[in-house]
């Protein structure tokens, strides 16, 4: 059948889509662009449940929010308020070993006049106080100390955050442990656990026991039992014992130098104790001096006088007899759990008698190059020690 060419010629002619020109036909350039836009855009939904799900998010976020609001609360208050160990809350009395000779001489006076003063560790928050606190009557060392030891203990709550993050500077520079930024709270309980070294594990335990404990002592209470269990170098326990063994004075007239000598020690009870380098503690004392007129505690005029004061001992520091003896003895672990009184085998008049016969032939000898000395005198029937005089530099 043939077509007529007014048939050929509608089906030939273009089909204008509507808002599109004449001259672009169906399949043209912009029908196909067209297409494409078409093909990877969609309009937004908005359907009945959009408004819901906007809704929930606020509702979300003060569920979430509230749960942790509970649950760090809750953390908190166990941290404050749990429980602490018997010995950190009601410490047994502090009992001060001392030496004495087969005849029941003191081999170290210092000691025996520490052990006589009975220091007893820090008081128990519930019991009443008669008369004023140590650190009330030690007014002077309770500050030298917080100047050393801890600026901040009247502010912090038994966690000092400044400390520890310039401790943690100072570790990561020296690439090991040369701060500890423990409060006098941590340190109090490290103290009554009778922990040495600093690991990770202990300090954290420190800190979560330091904070249990300013909750339920006072401030007052927490430095007075610092003070009173304080090392002070070799067997000296307290802060009574020490300026009774090292200035022959109760702590209450201590002076701004003699103050600051005593609070040099307890940081390194070894290194400062006055028998081993009383040079060390002498330069720990000008630096806390520093501190205290930094803080405004001293004025400019005070550090001057103390910084020149001649620091008077009691007694020679080092007429311990037999001290190695004494601290081998004192290291033994039966000694050590039940302190008092040791009457050991050696013998005081016979031990001077040693000592000066060491010092004289020291001094000799030093001139051919030999630095120390050492006698040891045996009873030859029994075996026992009679005197046991070690180098000279104890």
């Amino acid at each position: 059948m043939r077509r007529s060419r007014a048939e050929n010629q509608a089906d030939s002619t273009p089909v204008c889509l509507e808002g599109v020109p004449d001259h672009e036909a169906i399949g043209g350039p912009a029908v196909l662009a067209n297409s494409s836009a078409l093909s990877t855009t969609r309009p937004e939904a908005t359907g009945p449940g959009q408004p819901d799900r906007a809704r929930r998010w606020p509702r979300r976020l003060l569920i979430v929010g509230g749960a942790s609001t509970v649950v760090l609360s809750g953390f908190a208050a166990w941290a404050r308020l749990g429980p602490l160990p018997a010995r950190v809350l009601h410490p047994a009395a502090t009992r001060v070993t001392t030496f004495v000779d087969r005849n029941g001489v003191p081999l170290d006076a210092a000691a025996a006049r520490a052990a006589q003063i009975g220091t007893v560790s820090g008081a128990d928050p519930k019991s009443a106080t008669r008369g004023p606190s140590l650190a009330k009557r030690a007014d002077r060392l309770a500050s030298a100390t917080l100047a050393a030891e801890d600026q901040r203990f009247l502010s912090h709550i038994g966690v000092d955050p400044i400390a520890l993050g310039r401790a943690a500077i100072a570790d990561v520079k020296a690439r090991r442990i040369a701060q500890g930024g423990s409060t006098i709270s941590q340190q109090l309980v490290k103290l009554r656990l009778g922990r040495r070294g600093d690991s990770l594990t202990g300090k954290a335990q420190e800190m979560l026991y330091a904070l249990r404990l300013e909750h339920r002592m006072s401030k007052d209470a927490i430095l007075s039992a610092y003070l009173s269990e304080a090392p002070y170098g070799g067997r000296v326990i307290g802060a009574d014992a020490a300026a009774q063994t090292y200035f022959a004075k109760p702590v209450s007239q201590l002076t701004w130098a003699e103050a600051a000598f005593l609070a040099a020690i307890p940081q390194r009870p070894t290194a400062f104790n006055p028998r081993t380098d009383v040079n060390a503690a002498k330069a720990r004392q000008r630096w806390i001096l520093g501190r205290l007129r930094k803080a405004g505690t001293i004025s400019a005029g005070q550090e001057r006088s103390a910084r020149a004061e001649v620091l008077h001992f009691a007694e020679r520091l080092d007429d311990a007899l037999a001290p190695h003896f004494t601290t081998m003895l004192a290291a033994e672990p039966a000694i050590a759990a039940r302190p008092g009184s040791v009457r050991t085998t050696l013998d005081a008049a016979l031990q001077r008698d040693v000592a000066g016969i060491a010092r004289h032939h020291r001094a000799l000898l030093q001139k051919s190059g030999a630095a120390n000395v050492s006698v040891v005198v045996l009873d030859n029937r029994t075996g026992a020690v009679r005197a046991w005089e070690g180098s000279g530099d104890y």
